[in-house]
């Protein structure tokens, strides 16, 4: 024999329509507003720490740009050279002067290889724009030229030198 079989409504289906409707609130009771503000937190947090770690670099180098601008600068090359400025850029690839300088040696004539021979010798302070071929007062140089910099202090002798070229 056919048996005819009908779907009725479960229990659970019963039970949901004979309830009245939840109200907003209900909906956000279970929902753990503490746990929900922690994870926010710590989401934060870490977001405060990445910012430091890739981005500080950058604030850092502006900050001491501004320190670096005031005073004078050396710059120590590879080939021996040495320049004199005030730092307005340092990074991984350049280091930038302003207001550059450098040391032109006016050695004696005679080929003397005594101690009295270095005392004869003559220094000159040059500013750099003052040259044949006209560069402008500022100079890149090239990170992996630079053997060691460092800044200048205010009685320096050329500090003091530049000092009394400016006026």
């Amino acid at each position: 024999m056919d048996e005819i079989r009908f779907n009725s409504p479960s229990q659970n289906a019963l039970a949901e329509q004979s309830q009245p409707k939840k109200s907003l609130l209900a909906w956000f009771k279970p929902f753990n507003f503490k746990k929900i503000f922690k994870f926010l937190g710590v989401l934060l947090i870490l977001a405060a720490v990445v910012f430091v770690v890739f981005l500080s670099k950058y604030i850092f180098i502006k900050i001491f740009k501004t320190e670096n601008n005031e005073v004078y600068s050396a710059v120590f090359l590879t080939n021996g050279q040495v320049y004199f400025g005030k730092m307005v850029e340092n990074n991984e690839k350049e280091i930038v002067l302003n207001n550059v300088y450098y040391i032109q040696v006016n050695a004696n004539t005679a080929p003397e290889k005594t101690a009295n021979a270095l005392n004869q010798t003559s220094f000159n302070l040059v500013k750099l724009g003052n040259e044949l071929h006209g560069p402008t007062d500022q100079l890149f140089i090239n990170r992996l030229q630079v053997v060691f910099y460092e800044n200048l202090r205010d009685d320096s002798k050329v500090v003091e030198s530049i000092k009394n070229y400016k006026q």
